[in-house]
């Protein structure tokens, strides 16, 4: 099987980085095989995004609003807004913010890429302000925020995904049981 997801503690961050795997969209995997089975196939896009998840140090409230050890004039908060701005300015940061109680956070991304090129530098992670991270391909299908999102902007992309009414009896989707295995070993 491959991994679905990575998890990073930022001490052996350097170290897993060399041999994770990257995620497949299973909807883009067997998109491409739907299309060989069935000429009247429904087709949907999906835009396949970056999702980052941090989880923080205890009391982070406190610890973020602390001057910067790489940067003395400003607090590592600051640096780690502006460097989310940046982020933003590049068209790769979607949306971010933390949770409440502030002991974890969410930000989407364009594209995995953007999101373990965003984790690697934040200042959260350089400052030891996040624990452990998570980087995982969500696969957006629906929602009011859909058209706005994944068209070929910087790493974002559209891929075709069968729909329910591809569904064939022996299989998840019209690609069959044999498409699902051959994902699951790749």
């Amino acid at each position: 099987l491959t991994h679905a997801h990575r998890c990073f503690s930022p001490a052996l961050r350097l170290h897993a980085a060399a041999a994770s795997r990257r995620s497949v969209c299973i909807g883009a995997k067997l998109g491409s095989d739907a299309g060989s089975e069935g000429a009247h196939a429904a087709v949907v896009n999906v835009k396949p995004l970056g999702v980052l998840v941090y989880e923080y140090v205890e009391d982070m409230a406190l610890e973020r609003d602390l001057v910067s050890s790489s940067s003395p004039s400003a607090t590592v908060r600051q640096r780690h807004l502006e460097y989310a701005q940046a982020a933003v300015g590049r068209g790769e940061l979607l949306l971010g913010g933390a949770f409440d109680p502030m002991d974890s956070a969410l930000l989407i991304f364009t594209s995995e890429d953007s999101a373990d090129a965003f984790a690697a530098s934040d200042p959260y992670v350089t400052e030891s302000l996040v624990t452990d991270y998570e980087i995982k391909e969500w696969s957006t299908v629906v929602g009011t925020m859909f058209s706005q999102v994944g068209q070929n902007e910087v790493g974002g992309h559209d891929e075709p995904m069968p729909t329910e009414s591809t569904r064939a009896p022996d299989g998840p989707t019209a690609a069959g049981p044999r498409a699902m295995r051959a994902w699951m070993r790749a």
